[in-house]
């Protein structure tokens, strides 16, 4: 155990000069010393590194060996820890005890002398417990090394910035309006600009704590008085606009103020700085809310991966948006809800990231997730905010400055949401009064009346049915006598026609019966009259009838011979071809095998053999049909005979049957036809026969029956009908007597409701009669009696809370913080700047930890400004696209990372780029998406873009390929270059300051919008853009003196106008200098979001030339220019220099 801390004389010799310098004193160093590494009595802090045991403090590292003194260890060396050392080891270190003391080398010979080499092996041996994973923490540290040396140097410009402005102040005059005052100052070397922070403070307080480092500043108590609005050195004096919202304050502090001490503070960069130290202190004693963050940034690739499944989703929480969206949008989506650690999506100009984010931020407000929006810019913020902050599941609150905040977004601010519930309720006690005594006006009759109305409400069904019912039987017996009454009439003109039918049929109703039952069976009244007139008209004798039986006789039995004669002779024949085929495949055998065993030699005598056995029994088969054949033609011949007799009996017979249809020639032709055949007369006698045999002769009178067979159908059909009409009059007529009962009752049931208290004060309170209830009477007695009831409540309500109510109203004049609570509880989506988030004004969410962290334009934001909100979000989803601006490093930083000697040019470049860049480059591919299809940019703009900045890979949307920007009949390209003569002087930058601008430019920017406002028709924004400030303001300038029809212009610099569009963007390129200086178009992400801004036409003003001399530094611009030569899109700037003329 290490007793004692034993502090050599050079390092206590070090320890005191600090104290001189920064003017401590009253206090001994080795006390000073205690009292930094052990501060609270509880311990010192101490790691060990190669060896050396080094106690670890916020100022100091004490560097550590073994002392010869028992349990003790000596300080050989000390010096000053900076913030990032201290971060870095803190979580790191272990504990010596609490009663360890330091002490000075003169107290310590008072100690035993003990050789404690031991001591320093355990220390040793116990850190090696703690090992991890160093060459990933080297890494980790070497990248946050850098951010921490920059943030230092930053802080130091900001110290010496402060320092160098520190003036003295002879006088203090307030304006009449007290809008602004008015200080008489000393200016010396300091250039005060517009803008800057003024501070002030008495002599007295400066000159008490004044220090010749001019430490004392941190302490002294001084007055922000507000901003400088003008300077002028000759009279030597600043203008400052105060800060309205602490005028009285500022006002009574500098009332009795004459003199002293001024100096300018940048407030803003200050808390900035205090806040990103924090921020990586945090990050180092892992103190975020996402404990593995530590591990994956920068080093990215050991994130855990995320999914783009959706199996595990709530498809109904998604909007209807998200099935609009693209693959890729809608994977960044689905990548950003499933992420465990972070992941990152790069989206190019105009590709949807914001529909992107708000898709998340709905669904992950439904699944009831706490969420952080944050950016690196208010707008950006608002952007987002303005799209989705009055949805239905998103309770929003805005975190920053009111003056930041966008239009329309104020409400979101927590103090606003207040104000408005404060006014909401006094608005509402007002409101609550009025309706109490409108209430009271008629409560007591309404009262009276509430048991009709819910008797009522429970009857209105029954009433509705009556009702109905009486309706119902009033058009049922209407119906039903106007059915009698037709009835009635269709049955005497049914009546009248049976009678005229009766008088015109002359034969028996028998005899009628007896020929339709014959039709009945297939006959038609034709055939039936052909059979009529062959049986009466026809004479066929007996004779004749037995000569038609011989003939069909003998005719049959001919056809029987000659058929079975016939079958015999063609079997015969089809056996004797097929044992003539069989015989000829043998004999093919047989002469096959005997060509073989000649030609081979072999021998095939059993083959040939049995071969030649089968060809004879084959050919003596074939020769016993022959017999068969020739007795069959013999036995023919004999039949013949028989043949010839049949042949004669039936010529006799047909001779016999010929005569006597020449007797009845005339109705045989009538019925079968001038040229009947023989044949023809013989069917005919044959059906004739089979009928007569059936149905026996027909009648006489045949012809005229069959005449009138269709009036008796007639007659019958009708006859039924009758009888069917009778029987349903009988039935009409007892039904008339029933609905006629029916209403009766109906009417004696009105009568016995009407006569009701309830029904009858219902009835004339509601000016209706029973016969006009409906479903609106359940509507009107529910909102009676729910009025009532709610108005009831009200009142109780009222009278119980009337006092309390009076009493918060008159208290809303002063802000209630406890209704803060209640939002902070209730929110959802919290959305600040990087920089807001961590701000201590207002702000319940400074140290609060989410559930997402949604930050946009995360390329845009430095790495220090990313860990603000970082630090807080369990699960991180960046946004942004480091292909496009990204923060700045100022020119006096970067000459101070130049000039240290703690980092590298390696570490400088690291340290420049986009941290969102490095992990988006270094990221897996389950951790990151790009938005590969743009929606804003004509398809020759987003070819550009995409050819020279995202390697192709930036793809339209359909819907651009069809835009047109409505000039194409004078140019037809969308983006132009519009080159300036470079050999005239105007057309040369020249200077203000350190920002240069080009008059030349300005000029055939102002020609080429009066071009465009007289060329198109319609109303078109357009943004005016340049690299630089000196350019931008003269450009604004020059423009707000002409008045456009057609434009609405705004002017602005390129950094100013990334995240935003027009539909016409005209850039000034300014650069064009003989030292080819080339300044800010050099920087590939600036140019990106320049050319990207534009919608429908781009131009760029500039000259080509310059290009041209400089191709090695602008190698993109240079190709940028040729690729818009080849499609004739650089044109003359002078070309649109006349109003009125074409652009050729």
């Amino acid at each position: 155990m290490i007793n004692y801390v034993i502090v050599l004389f050079p390092v206590l010799e070090k320890v005191r000069q600090d104290m001189l310098d920064q003017g401590i004193i009253n206090i001994s160093p080795l006390q000073y010393l205690t009292n930094l590494v052990n501060p609270d009595r509880t311990g010192m802090l101490y790691n060990v590194v190669n060896g050396d045991i080094r106690i670890l403090s916020e100022k100091y590292i004490l560097f550590c060996k073994p002392a010869d003194e028992k349990n003790s260890i000596k300080v050989v060396h000390i010096r000053k820890c900076t913030t990032f050392e201290y971060a870095s080891f803190i979580s790191l270190c272990e504990v010596l005890p609490s009663d360890c003391t330091i002490i000075t080398m003169e107290d310590a010979k008072y100690i035993e002398k003990i050789p404690n080499d031991f001591l320093i092996q355990d220390i040793i041996k116990k850190d090696k417990k703690n090992d991890f994973d160093k060459k990933k923490f080297k890494e980790f540290k070497d990248y946050w090394k850098t951010q921490d040396i920059a943030s230092k140097l930053e802080k130091e410009i900001i110290n010496n910035k402060k320092i160098e402005s520190v003036t003295t102040f002879s006088s203090i005059q307030l304006k009449m309006d007290i809008s602004v005052m008015e200080l008489s100052i000393t200016m010396e070397d300091y250039n005060y600009q517009v803008g800057e922070q003024v501070i002030i403070t008495s002599n007295e307080e400066w000159e008490s704590k004044f220090r010749l480092d001019y430490s004392h500043m941190e302490h002294i108590k001084g007055i922000e008085i507000g901003i400088i609005k003008s300077c002028d050195k000759d009279s030597q004096t600043i203008t400052i606009e105060p800060k309205i919202q602490n005028m009285d304050k500022i006002l009574k502090q500098v009332y009795e103020l004459e003199e002293g001490y001024l100096w300018v503070s940048d407030i803003g960069s200050t808390v900035k700085k205090r806040n990103e130290d924090t921020a990586l202190k945090q990050l180092f004693n892992n103190q975020t809310a996402n404990k593995n963050l530590k591990e994956f940034i920068p080093e990215v690739e050991s994130a855990q991966p995320s999914s783009f499944e959706m199996n595990k989703m709530n498809k109904k929480d998604f909007t209807a948006t998200f099935a609009t969206l693209n693959e890729n949008q809608r994977l960044s989506v689905l990548g950003a809800i499933n992420t465990e650690d972070i992941f990152l999506i790069q989206g190019p100009p105009g590709t949807g990231k914001t529909t992107v984010i708000c898709e998340m931020i709905q669904y992950l407000a439904k699944q009831g997730n706490k969420i952080l929006l944050s950016a690196q810019t208010h707008l950006a913020v608002d952007n987002v905010l303005q799209r989705i902050g009055e949805e239905e599941e998103i309770d929003a609150i805005r975190i920053g400055n009111n003056e930041k905040v966008a239009l329309g977004n104020e409400k979101y601010i927590l103090e606003q949401r207040v104000e408005e519930l404060q006014k909401s309720i006094v608005s509402t006690t007002k409101e609550n009064k009025k309706k109490y005594h409108a209430i009271e006006k008629d409560y007591d009759i309404r009262r009276q009346k509430l048991i009709s109305y819910e008797y009522v409400y429970e009857k209105v069904d029954a009433f509705m049915s009556i009702n109905k019912n009486i309706e119902k039987a009033r058009n049922e017996l209407a119906n039903l006598l106007s059915e009698i009454n037709e009835t009635e009439k269709m049955s005497a003109s049914v009546t009248n026609e049976i009678n005229y039918l009766d008088e015109i049929l002359i034969n028996s109703e028998d005899i009628l019966e007896q020929i339709k039952n014959i039709l009945s069976e297939g006959y038609s009244h034709e055939k039936l009259a052909n059979l009529s007139k062959f049986q009466m008209e026809v004479f066929i004798s007996k004779i004749d009838k037995e000569a038609i039986k011989e003939f069909k006789s003998c005719i049959i039995r001919l056809k029987n011979v000659e058929k079975e004669e016939i079958n015999k002779l063609e079997k015969l024949e089809l056996e004797k071809k097929k044992i003539l085929q069989s015989k000829a495949f043998y004999t093919q055998k047989v002469a096959f095998y005997k060509a073989e065993q000649h030609n081979t030699g072999n021998s095939y005598e059993s083959q040939i053999i049995t071969y030649e056995k089968l060809e004879h029994t084959y050919m003596l088969e074939c020769q016993e049909k022959d017999s068969q054949i020739e007795h069959l033609t013999f036995k023919s011949e004999k039949q013949s005979e028989k043949i010839n007799d049949l042949v004669k009996r039936a010529s006799k017979a047909k001779s016999i049957i010929t005569a006597t249809l020449d007797l009845s020639k005339e109705p045989l032709v009538s019925i079968l036809g001038s040229k009947f055949t023989f044949k023809e007369f013989l069917d005919f006698y044959t059906q004739a026969q089979l009928f007569e045999w059936k149905y026996g002769k027909l009648p006489e009178n045949t012809m005229d029956v069959l005449a009138q067979i269709s009036l008796f159908d007639k007659r019958k059909k009708i006859k039924k009908q009758l009888d069917q009409l009778q029987n349903h009059y009988e039935d009409l007529i007892k039904l008339k007597t029933n609905i006629s009962d029916t209403q009766s009752q109906m009417r004696q049931l009105i009568q016995i409701h009407i006569s009701n208290d309830h029904v009858h004060c219902y009835l004339t309170d509601t000016n209706k009669e029973f016969n006009q209830f409906s479903t609106e009477d359940l509507t009107i007695c529910s909102s009676f009696i729910n009025t009532l009831n709610e108005d009831t409540v009200f009142m109780g309500f009222y009278n119980q809370t009337i006092d309390i109510q009076e009493e918060w109203a008159s208290r809303m004049d002063v802000y209630q913080t406890s209704f803060e609570e209640a939002y902070v509880k209730s929110a959802n989506l919290i959305s600040a700047t990087c920089l807001g988030i961590a701000t201590k004004s207002n702000n319940y969410f400074s140290e609060s930890e989410f559930d997402y962290l949604i930050i946009d334009e995360a390329g845009r934001a430095s790495s220090l400004e990313l860990l603000i909100p970082m630090i807080r979000g369990k699960k991180i989803v960046l946004v942004g696209d480091h292909k496009q601006i990204s923060s700045d490093v100022e020119r006096e930083l970067m000459d101070k990372l130049t000039e240290t000697e703690e980092i590298d040019e390696n570490e400088i470049s690291t340290y420049k780029a986009s941290l969102f860049g490095l992990m988006y480059e270094k990221a897996k591919s389950s951790n990151k998406m790009f938005l590969d299809t743009q929606f804003r940019m004509n398809s020759d703009i987003s070819k550009i873009v995409s050819d020279f900045y995202y390697d192709g890979k930036l793809l339209d949307a359909d819907k651009i390929k069809e835009r047109s920007h409505g000039l194409e009949n004078k140019l037809i390209q969308s983006f132009y270059w519009l080159n300036t003569p470079g050999n005239m002087e105007l057309y040369q930058e020249s200077k203000e300051g350190s920002s240069p601008y080009n008059k030349g430019e300005i000029k055939g920017t102002i020609n080429l919008l009066k071009w465009l406002d007289e060329n198109i028709s319609e109303e078109k924004s357009v943004g005016v853009i340049a690299p630089y400030k000196a350019q931008t303001k003269r450009l604004e300038k020059e423009i707000n003196k002409v008045e456009f029809n057609h434009l609405v212009v705004e002017v602005n610099t390129i950094d100013a106008f990334q995240g935003r569009e027009k539909q016409i963007v005209i850039m000034n390129l300014v650069r064009n200098n003989p030292n080819n200086t080339i300044g800010f178009i050099e920087q590939d992400s600036r140019m990106n979001v320049a050319f990207s801004r534009a919608q429908e036409m781009m131009f760029v003003i500039g000259n080509t030339e310059f290009i041209h001399r400089n191709k090695m530094k602008l190698p993109k611009l240079y190709e940028i220019v040729a690729q818009l030569r080849e499609n004739n899109a650089v044109k003359s700037i002078e070309e649109f220099a006349k109003v009125g003329q074409n652009a050729k």
